[in-house]
Formats: structure tokens, C-alpha cells, sequence
């Protein structure tokens, strides 16, 4: 399963991806939305990961602009606090908590994959 990774931190970046990459899947990684975009028009990936801080007060427009190339699942990192995504409505954005223990965040990976295989089961 391939997975794209919009992290600007270069260490949080490897660490989410030397994790991710342990746990079986294919990582790319991108600073910024505007990069990850292009890139998920060459090679689109099964899901993308983002740091919701890092979008900020931008994340509308951020996810607006992800949807035109990736209609699939999008995991957003961020406290449960301070939530962005809170009220807007953005459908197949799923809140993950950011944790230095990363199971939330596989078992979500591994919940939306299973998803995926079965609505294509179900679509065959």
C-alpha cells in the first residue's frame, strides 16, 4: 500500500516513515501540500497523512486542493484539542492523534486499508 506523507519536519518526517516503512508500507514524503499534490498526479497513493498544525488555518484550501488528485482516505495528525477540521465538514478526513507511540496511527493506516479492499471486493 502505497502512502503519501506531508510532514514539513524532516525528523518527524523519518520518523513516521522509517515507522510506516517497518510496518509494511510504501512512503513518500513532502513538505508541504502544494509538492504533495503534484506529486500524487504522477503516482497517485492509497492514503495521505498530514499534519493538521502544520496546514494550519490553510487546511480548506489544502484539502481542496488534495481532493482534485486523491479522492481516497486522508489521516490527519493533530490533538484532539485543537482540532481544525472541527465543524467544517470534510468528508474522509479522519482525526489522529500525534503521539511519539505511532499504533494509533497503524491501526487507523490498517482500518482504512481493510475498508478499501472491502468496498472493492464489494464493487467487483
Amino acid at each position: 500500500m502505497k502512502i503519501m506523507l506531508v510532514q514539513k519536519h524532516a525528523s518527524l518526517a523519518r520518523l513516521y516513515r522509517e515507522e510506516l516503512e517497518d510496518a509494511g508500507f510504501r512512503v513518500r514524503v513532502r513538505p508541504d501540500m502544494a509538492s504533495a499534490v503534484a506529486a500524487l498526479e504522477r503516482q497517485p497513493a492509497q492514503i495521505v497523512i498530514m499534519d493538521a498544525a502544520v496546514q494550519g488555518h490553510q487546511m480548506e484550501r489544502c484539502l481542496a486542493s488534495l481532493r482534485k488528485v486523491h479522492p481516497g482516505p486522508v489521516l490527519a495528525l493533530g490533538s484532539a484539542v485543537h482540532n481544525p477540521l472541527c465543524g467544517l465538514g470534510f468528508h474522509g478526513v479522519q482525526m489522529v492523534p500525534i503521539s511519539s507511540d505511532l499504533r494509533p496511527l497503524l491501526c487507523s493506516i490498517k482500518g482504512q486499508a481493510a475498508a478499501m479492499l472491502w468496498n472493492a471486493a464489494a464493487h467487483a
